[in-house]
């Protein structure tokens, strides 16, 4: 029904080329009838680290004691190296082997903690996950959030580790914050990492690679910079 009502269509408006691709490969659709736009953000509001209602507040604190006062709202400790990801739970964002590199990641960098962010039907699942690896004091679940510039700020090594992106607006938001990225290198997220767009790509579902370029980025502070 869906292949046949945009065989109806004059023109459809997709995402990304990954999002094209699969339109003319898997549903038949002609290549010609379709556009890419692809997603966009409002790059200051994620540039400047911190919400407008906050500018008074900013003026009498420095940004760096209004970070610290954030981090304890979150549980987290100054000096802790603060990894994150921001998207719905769901299977197909590839938490799963996230968790499943902690473990590796803990052994390098004792002082890390993770901010998962978002909700969605996986989140129970990923909570016992966390139970079960023993990792409850390195991992928060923030929820569904809408300060997401705020905690973009906050965060040493921005991680997507999804198995399926058709674009990937939250890496766009992270590179407008300024926050290298460990991603892996599947659909629109390709399209994303060019030359000096901070993106560093690893194979989807390989725990190796992402263990390693999140120690990597933590070792060599000139590299996140």
């Amino acid at each position: 029904i869906y292949r046949l009502a945009m065989l109806r269509k004059a023109r459809i408006i997709v995402i990304s080329s990954a999002v094209r691709d699969y339109l003319v490969r898997w549903l038949n659709i002609p290549a010609e009838k379709i556009t890419i736009i692809h997603n966009g953000i409002e790059v200051s509001k994620f540039r400047q680290g911190l919400p407008d209602n906050k500018e008074k507040d900013v003026i009498a604190r420095s940004a760096a004691t209004w970070q610290s006062d954030f981090k304890k709202e979150l549980g987290i400790k100054d000096g802790e190296f603060i990894i994150g990801s921001v998207s719905r739970l769901d299977p197909v964002k590839g938490h799963r082997y996230l968790l499943h590199a902690l473990p590796l990641v803990l052994k390098e960098i004792p002082s890390l903690k993770l901010l998962i962010v978002g909700d969605g039907p996986e989140r129970h699942g990923l909570e016992n996950m966390v139970s079960e690896l023993g990792l409850k004091e390195k991992v928060i679940f923030t929820g569904y959030r809408e300060d997401i510039p705020e905690i973009l700020s906050i965060l040493d090594v921005f991680v997507q580790p999804s198995l399926k992106e058709g674009f990937g607006v939250s890496i766009l938001e992270a590179i407008a914050a300024g926050k290298p990225v460990v991603a892996t290198n599947v659909d629109g997220i390709s399209e994303l990492a060019g030359e000096g767009n901070g993106i560093i790509l690893v194979p989807p579902g390989d725990t190796g690679h992402l263990v390693f370029q999140v120690i990597r980025l933590f070792k060599d502070e000139s590299l996140r910079q």
